[in-house]
């Protein structure tokens, strides 16, 4: 991750707007990292990408360095004012739409495009040639993340037949252990002045749901799965706690029998938003990455681990953070909502209508 990221506190103080002469070449804004050159050249350009980006990819660093500045060369000549060191919002929108032009007038794929400019963004911020706002920066790195693969709000989603639908919710472990609690449940359990269920209750919920429950473990409060379920339960009301007991919710007769298809539904999307952040962030961190994955897996072009693995070298995320990613993956597949078809990550089918509405939406520019 670029120092872009993670210096807020110093990048303001950096922030002073400068007194000029009214030249053409004074800028209002200080570059964020250091003095900036003004000077841009696809040489300079590629030897970045060899040493930070693509180190042992030189087919990479020749298409990533020309289709950079083909966008750039490309808002140059509609707009003489264009400077390529100070990207306006404007600007912006004005790459985003050639993107969009290539890929639906000219049936080609432009998100490798995409990826180039971007790139070209975090070469301008991390070298110090970067002369724009902070805020046009954050958009372009958003806009360019949405455009290179990450736009979900526009993601067809099939449709799928009721029963098939139905069969796929109940068979994800959240659901089923919903449905497994309430039964265990009966009409009340007792539990503690902290409305968790009693010990000796929590031990047989936890081998009924078949949960790890530590022996030195004296609390289901400690247990995070059945800590997770037990709290998920009561936001959708299935279940009602208070310091001396616990029953079944308003909400549990919708779950007797049959439960209605948009009970199903509303639930599973309420598990998986609540592992996710409220809102999508450009910056490529834990989160935002997870996100893009899960996107990718409701689309024709889901990401495979060796895909992921390659964040290492050409994005700067370390192993650590990656293998986290992997490692909540894997959770998701346990859960049942995310499965791995070869060695790529995608969400089933049946369950797109529900994951779909559980992703955050990216914030305002």
């Amino acid at each position: 991750m670029s120092q872009f990221s993670r210096d807020k506190k110093k990048r303001r103080a950096q922030r002073k707007r400068k007194h000029g002469s009214g030249n053409g070449n004074d800028s209002n804004v200080v570059p964020l990292f250091g003095t900036a050159t003004r000077h841009l050249t696809p040489r300079a350009f590629e030897s970045w990408l060899r040493a930070e980006a693509f180190p042992d990819d030189e087919e990479a660093v020749t298409h990533i360095g020309a289709y950079a500045f083909l966008v750039l060369d490309a808002i140059a000549q509609v707009n003489p004012g264009f400077d390529r060191l100070a990207w306006t919002t404007d600007n912006v929108d004005a790459m985003v739409s050639m993107l969009n032009h290539i890929e639906s007038n000219q049936q080609q794929d432009a998100k490798p495009i995409a990826v180039a400019i971007e790139t070209m963004r975090r070469y301008l911020v991390e070298t110090g040639m970067w002369l724009g706002t902070e805020s046009v920066s954050a958009y372009a790195a958003e806009q360019f993340a949405l455009a290179a693969g990450l736009e979900f709000q526009t993601t067809t989603i099939e449709e799928v037949d009721e029963a098939t639908e139905r069969a796929a919710l109940l068979d994800t472990r959240p659901l089923r252990r919903v449905t497994e609690l309430l039964d265990w449940l009966g009409p009340h359990r007792p539990t503690t002045q902290s409305r968790w269920l009693k010990p000796a209750d929590a031990r047989d919920l936890a081998r009924r749901l078949d949960i790890d429950f530590p022996a030195h473990v004296k609390s289901m409060s400690n247990v995070p799965s059945l800590h997770h379920l037990w709290e998920f339960a009561q936001v959708l009301e299935i279940v009602e706690a208070n310091t001396s007991s616990a029953r079944p919710g308003r909400a549990a007769r919708l779950w007797r029998a049959e439960p209605p298809l948009d009970v199903l539904r509303v639930a599973l999307t309420a598990w998986v938003r609540s592992g996710l952040p409220r809102k999508y962030s450009p910056d490529i961190d834990f989160s935002s990455s997870l996100i893009g994955v899960i996107v990718s897996g409701l689309g024709d072009s889901p990401l495979s681990i060796a895909e992921i693995d390659a964040w290492v070298p050409k994005l700067g995320l370390s192993e650590f953070l990656v293998e986290a990613i992997h490692r909540r993956l894997e959770l998701y597949i346990d859960e049942g909502w995310l499965t791995l078809e070869g060695d790529r990550y995608v969400v089933p089918v049946a369950l797109r209508p529900a994951v779909v509405s559980a992703l955050p939406l990216p914030g305002p520019p």
